[in-house]
């Protein structure tokens, strides 16, 4: 289970602002008990400690594990979800562990933890939860900030060793990794190298049958979808903020924890913009959000109506947004790797899960799905096979790739050969630039890179930057490097010289060095006792069990109570 974890490190390790290890993905109940709750022992939810899991401890667990993918992942989650349910039993594992620690968060840390969230009012902030998600309350949002907090304190506990970095050995780290370096290079295109190529009618159809995975088209489908603009809930969303009487003081925290840097001129990112302009644009996207809001709750209405109904086709879906007046377009056909391009913002974990809808009758998505800009109900309506496309069809793509293969085929042997013939000429007391112009190469001078260096322009479409960084690490000056292939042909490359460090890099850089070799030290730490941990105290539904008919973990029910706006 912990390989999941390694699956959703960017739920596990947000950054935060103080020098506390970024957070992962459970944290404690100190309030709550074992087992506790109306627990027949019917459900196998599996054990910890060697004792049974309690329906209500799972179904706590569920709730601040919703609050807290949705704080890390930006989106309300999908309940019903793999990777909800891994949060859940991290949630159970680390709350035995905070108990067991006898760590208990100050109200002072709790307070900061909520407005480090944007939540100076809880009660404001629960009118914010969409309908039919998870049936969550006050209580649960409560809880699940004392256990945040408290969490943080057991993260410095677990890490404080880490911390405790050798000075020299940070030093020399810092040195390899922000000391330029100047390179020659000689470049081998597979462009030039293709002129000589011949398309004979053979060669094209075998390349097309050897590669038949490039031409086949995946299963793909097309949805019916409405669409619920949050530019249409916007007097709704002015109106809910005209009501937040701190919203100024919610806007001035928000610009002081991002910062200044991180408002640009969209038109000249180059640009700060002034404090005035950057809480504005901070003021217009609490409203985009609000509207969002109001969008999803609407849609939810809407699906609420149609979902009792036992005709669940995409004809009946239709019909019943054209009865609420509600236009609904047809999708372009899309893969299950990729989100519909009509549904602007949508991730592709929403195509993933539409995909599992296989039954033509039962083909409505009742769960609406939250754009950047819109929120949409959705239905099936076409599904279209895995096909391989007719080579008349694709034929200029097979003529394209099939040059593009034979030229980097030509270039790499070219490079090869060159290498070959340069080690010989070095040895014989030959420059590396009087052996390229030998064999009519060009060599060019890149600018000065280090291995913290993350775009060098001249590399573009030639080789990755990573490759030139790994082939350069080991050499010393006037070293040549072995050939280096690539996608376009490949590289050869000398080390001309290592560039003096910078004082004044050192002063701009090293700082935040120093911060991110302990954030990852501590990281490293957590992650080594959270593997411990887990497979000693925890044993998750056996799927023998499973099998034989035990129930599956129940989910907390989707809210009947709803969110108020």
């Amino acid at each position: 289970m912990f390989a999941s974890l390694r699956r959703y490190q960017k739920f596990i390790w947000p950054c935060v602002a103080v020098m506390i290890i970024p957070l992962f993905i459970g944290y404690f109940s100190p309030n709550a008990g074992r087992g506790s709750g109306s627990d027949d022992g019917s459900y196998d939810l599996g054990r910890l400690n060697g004792v049974p899991i309690g329906i209500t401890e799972f179904q706590e667990a569920q709730r601040e594990a919703f609050f807290r993918m949705r704080f890390y992942g930006g989106q309300w989650p999908d309940g019903n979800s793999d990777q909800f349910q891994d949060f859940t039993y991290n949630v159970i594992l680390i709350n035995q562990q905070i108990l067991e620690h006898g760590i208990h968060a100050s109200p002072e840390a709790i307070s900061r933890v909520a407005m480090g969230f944007g939540i100076p009012d809880i009660a404001k902030f629960m009118e914010t939860v969409p309908k039919r998600t998870m049936h969550v309350t006050k209580e649960d949002l409560v809880r699940f900030l004392e256990h945040e907090a408290a969490f943080r304190d057991l993260t410095q506990l677990i890490t404080a060793s880490s911390q405790l970095l050798p000075p020299r050995d940070v030093e020399e780290k810092f040195r390899k990794q922000n000391q330029e370096a100047v390179l020659e290079a000689v470049f081998f295109s597979g462009a030039t190298y293709t002129n000589g190529v011949a398309l004979s009618p053979e060669a094209l159809g075998r390349h097309y049958t050897n590669y038949q995975s490039n031409y086949r088209l995946e299963e793909r489908l097309q949805i019916a979808y409405a669409e619920f603009p949050k530019s249409n809930y916007f007097a709704q969303a002015e109106q809910r903020l005209s009501g937040v009487t701190n919203l100024a003081r919610m806007i001035d925290e928000t610009y002081q924890r991002q910062g200044a840097t991180n408002f640009t001129d969209p038109n000249n990112p180059s640009v700060l913009l002034p404090e005035k302009d950057a809480k504005a644009k901070i003021r217009a996207e609490f409203r985009d959000r609000t509207a969002l809001t109001f969008a999803y709750n609407a849609a939810s209405e809407v699906a609420d109506k149609i979902m009792n109904d036992t005709n669940r086709s995409v004809l009946f879906f239709e019909s019943q947004m054209a009865a609420s007046k509600i236009a609904t377009r047809t999708s372009a056909p899309f893969a299950k790797s990729s989100a519909p391009s009509e549904l602007a913002g949508v991730t592709p974990e929403f195509s993933a899960s539409i995909f599992q809808q296989t039954n033509s009758n039962d083909a409505i998505h009742f769960s609406p799905v939250m754009g950047e800009e819109s929120a949409y109900l959705t239905a099936v309506k076409k599904r279209l096979p895995s096909q391989l496309e007719p080579f008349e069809v694709v034929r200029s793509r097979v003529v394209s790739d099939y040059l593009r293969n034979q030229g980097r085929d030509l270039a790499s042997q070219a490079g090869t050969t060159f290498h070959s013939t340069l080690t010989n000429q070095l040895a014989a007391g030959k420059s590396f630039a009087e052996a390229a112009a030998a064999a009519r190469l060009k060599v060019q001078v890149l600018p000065p890179f280090s291995q913290s260096t993350e775009l060098l322009p001249e590399l573009e479409g030639r080789l990755e930057l990573s490759q030139l960084k790994s082939a350069v690490a080991t050499l010393t000056n006037g070293a040549v490097s072995r050939f280096i292939y690539s996608r376009d042909g490949g590289a050869i490359v000398r080390l001309r010289e290592r560039l003096a460090l910078a004082e004044d890099v050192r002063k701009d850089r090293f700082a935040a060095f120093l911060q991110r070799e302990k954030s990852g030290k501590m990281n490293d730490a957590l992650v080594r006792w959270f593997q411990k941990i887990e497979k000693e105290r925890l044993e998750r539904p056996a799927s023998a069990r499973q099998e034989d008919g035990s129930k599956a973990p129940p989910a907390a029910k989707a809210s009947a109570p709803k969110a108020k706006i």
